[in-house]
């Protein structure tokens, strides 16, 4: 199939958008595991270019969407092209052709990337794509009430935004159900490790608005937000309880990636990596500038977001 058939009433897509994929993440991925891991499904027997060129599309696709979140954009203006592609993703099913989006042209990456599957790991991948868009609309709900989610999605949002991106890698690579839902060892090592990540990156998150914290983590902590306003030094103290748990947890959960249904050697690398997490996390302190909660949004139209139900801010699933 030529890249124009792709289209409806809309020319190739813009080579640039291609180029910016290739060069975030082969020069400036900030995760120095994915850019290690897609140099080596280019020279993995059985894997090599082609898998490598999907894996890279894929990936920063996602990407791309994320940093609708994370660089200050209105929160109305992300959840309309995180919106969209959730629509979009559900026509996928039938025909990989697409409308033009000019808040968004990095979304011509995941059509490129699935041209010329079989129907039925092309069907598996969009499914685990859905949940993972899903979970950055639950991100952006967060971002506009200025708190956390509710225990039940956030805990669902989690899994989402780990659980699912190997559930595409396993299908991609191996063809094969990554397997572990509903394995409650399976699912609290993908817990722990968002909650690591949590962690690392909680200056950016909370400057974007965002909370990734149980409320009543919070409530124990006596911490209460306000956009535009320093976040409150209890914060620091509940830093420091976490991370010795949440290392603990890495520790004691890594092994049971062997419960999926990754082959060796991945589900040993994984482990290692997992491990590896930990001695991040040591690292990892809190930040001695002050931060203010929300700055990144705050002032835009996230008020008026805030303010509106779910179906209005665009019909968040609960």
């Amino acid at each position: 199939m030529s890249l124009e058939n792709l289209y409806s009433n809309r020319p190739l897509p813009p080579d640039d958008i291609l180029k910016q994929a290739n060069e975030r993440i082969f020069h400036h991925e900030e995760v120095m595991a994915g850019r290690i891991g897609v140099r080596l499904i280019g020279i993995y027997p059985g894997l090599g270019v082609e898998v490598q060129d999907r894996t890279v599309k894929m990936y920063a696709y996602v990407r791309a969407i994320e940093d609708k979140v994370d660089n200050g954009n209105s929160p109305e203006m992300a959840s309309k092209i995180v919106q969209r592609e959730l629509e979009v993703i559900k026509r996928y099913a039938d025909s990989l052709k697409i409308e033009d989006n000019p808040d968004f042209p990095h979304a011509v990456l995941l059509p490129l990337s699935l041209e010329g599957l079989e129907t039925g790991k092309k069907n598996s991948i969009l499914s685990s794509m859905e949940e993972i868009i899903q979970g950055i609309t639950w991100d952006l709900e967060a971002v506009g009430i200025g708190g956390p989610l509710d225990d039940e999605k956030l805990r669902k949002r989690h899994l989402y935004a780990s659980m699912s991106g190997f559930q595409i890698f396993s299908k991609l690579f191996f063809d094969r159900e990554l397997g572990g839902k509903g394995n409650d060892h399976v699912e609290e090592l993908f817990r722990t490790w968002v909650r690591y990540d949590a962690l690392v990156d909680l200056e950016e998150d909370l400057r974007s608005g965002l909370v990734l914290f149980y409320q009543s983590e919070l409530d124990d902590s006596g911490i209460t937000l306000e956009k535009g306003k320093p976040v409150p030094p209890e914060f620091e103290r509940l830093f420091s309880r976490l991370k010795p748990a949440i290392i603990v947890e890495l520790l004691k959960r890594a092994k049971f990636i062997s419960e999926t249904s990754l082959p060796e050697p991945f589900t040993s690398a994984l482990k290692l990596y997992f491990i590896t997490r930990v001695l991040k996390l040591m690292r990892t302190r809190y930040p001695k500038k002050p931060i203010i909660f929300s700055e990144n949004t705050y002032g835009q139209v996230n008020a008026e977001y805030a303010s509106r139900s779910g179906a209005e801010r665009g019909g968040y699933a609960y």
